[in-house]
């Protein structure tokens, strides 16, 4: 365990912009069965008060790649707030907006962003992608872009991915067509 705390604190260190708690899960039995630690070492991710990944076992690489996209979601979020989509918008429009995103991205496990429905496709790309994800039996929600500018625009800083559609799995963004493709 002593090689673990030191990865633990070593990444600590190196991400000042994320928060690191480590908490012995034996003495907070409350907080292990809430959040179901049942493997010593979890890992478990928080954005918000959201959970968003957890980690059973030591995997270092696993850790290592959860802190790298906890790294770069908030430096996404703090892009988002240092840029506001809208003029004259206030922190607090810009937070709804943020909050707005992960509820989306999170509202089912595979998570379609695209131009239309999957009923009525509205560009190409879009309709190449849900024939991919229905021919193979994979169930998944859509949000269609095209109804909501604000979404549209703040999606692709968030997400750094400037075009439609964006796929995501578990909350993680996959990418668009040409990723899916292959």
């Amino acid at each position: 365990n002593g090689q673990l705390q030191e990865i633990y604190q070593t990444l600590s260190n190196k991400h000042n912009n994320i928060d690191f708690y480590l908490i012995e899960a034996e003495n907070v039995i409350d907080i292990s069965e809430s959040l179901q630690v049942s493997v010593v070492p979890t890992f478990i991710s928080f954005h918000g008060c959201k959970q968003i990944a957890k980690i059973e076992g030591a995997n270092p690489s696993e850790l290592n790649k959860l802190v790298k996209q906890l790294n770069d979601l908030t430096i996404s979020n703090a892009d988002i707030l240092s840029n506001p989509i809208v003029s004259n918008s206030s922190d607090n429009k810009t937070n709804n907006i943020n909050d707005k995103l992960i509820a989306l991205i999170n509202k089912a496990p595979v998570m379609l962003f695209m131009k239309g429905n999957p009923k009525e496709p509205r560009c190409g790309f879009s309709r190449q992608i849900v024939d991919i994800l229905t021919n193979r039996g994979i169930t998944f929600a859509s949000f269609d872009i095209l109804t909501d500018e604000e979404v549209r625009q703040a999606l692709k800083i968030f997400s750094d991915w400037p075009t439609y559609p964006q796929l995501y799995v578990n909350g993680e963004l996959v990418g668009g067509l040409d990723i899916i493709k292959e």
